[in-house]
């Protein structure tokens, strides 16, 4: 591997590049939210939209850089004979308050502002129904499921950390559980990771088809779960495939060019019509940001 201050250098980059694309992709949400404000028909608008206005994009880069620097926090942690108790101490000082910060800031502005900050998000009824759908925007943040039962407000936005948490917690039941803290058994744990993975996206889809294919279903949402953590198991897939020597390869030009060259592609992936071309989306993706994480 790189050495550590290296590795940690490239990664806080990807990091930033990532944060960039998001804030962009929102901020051009929030400006599409007013059709007077621009022209559909500006190519200056069009070409936004379609490469840092999704955020999909930078979503699926973080959900590796997550799976990747995870897997590698827990394989330090048990090399060091560190436990179980430490390593979730660990996620949840990381994630947790800051997420608590940002929802409580988010309860004031909405209920400060309401009515004058994005009034699709917010409901302006009689009391007791404004009151029932503050709950109910509300009580899947406390259980770390907004991605899942729906978001507050103006932190839609957070449906990731739902995610996060979820990968954070299943993850280890599956490297103590199978591998038992052994990396020779890494293989193994993670066919049978992608194995659960598919098996739930295959069963939610059938389930959500005998159901009559519902719009709003919870299924779609819970499928999206399985959906994520295979984008998530794959940084620990480059953490694992990683060989000593590999250093020499990363410093080429190829590495950095074509991770950029498999993004534009992706783009324009994700605005073509082609089906053979949209069932490529994610592949592109993992090898965009694959390549990327490992130039050194």
């Amino acid at each position: 591997m790189s050495s550590p201050n290296l590795l940690s250098e490239r990664i806080d980059f990807l990091r930033g590049a990532f944060s960039i694309q998001v804030l962009v992709a929102h901020a051009l949400g929030q400006a599409l939210l007013h059709p007077a404000s621009y022209d559909k028909s500006d190519p200056l608008i069009r070409i936004l939209t379609s490469t840092l206005g999704l955020g999909y994009l930078g979503v699926t880069g973080f959900f590796i850089l997550s799976g990747y620097c995870i897997h590698l926090s827990l394989r330090s942690n048990v090399r060091k004979g560190g436990t179980v108790k430490k390593y979730v101490a660990a996620r949840a000082s990381r994630i947790l308050p800051m997420f608590f910060v940002g929802l409580l800031v988010a309860i004031i502005c909405e209920v400060a502002m309401r009515g004058m900050i994005r009034p699709d998000r917010w409901p302006l009824e009689e009391p007791l129904d404004s009151a029932t759908a503050f709950w109910n925007q509300l009580w899947p943040s406390f259980i770390s499921l907004q991605g899942v039962f729906g978001t507050f407000g103006s932190y839609e936005p957070s449906w990731t950390i739902s995610f996060e948490v979820i990968y954070y917690a299943v993850w280890p039941l599956f490297f103590y559980g199978i591998a038992r803290r052994r990396e020779d058994r890494m293989g193994l744990t993670l066919t049978v990771s992608y194995l659960v993975c598919l098996t739930w996206m295959v069963g939610g889809f059938g389930l959500w088809i005998a159901n009559g294919r519902p719009a709003d279903s919870v299924l779609l949402k819970f499928w999206n779960i399985p959906y994520g953590m295979l984008t998530w198991l794959f940084g620990v897939v480059l953490l694992m495939i990683w060989k000593p020597g590999w250093e020499k390869l990363a410093r080429r030009f190829w590495l950095p060019v074509g991770g950029v060259f498999l993004i534009v592609t992706f783009v324009l992936a994700w605005n073509g019509s082609s089906q053979i071309i949209n069932f490529l989306k994610l592949p592109l993706q993992l090898l965009a940001f694959g390549l990327l994480l490992m130039v050194n």
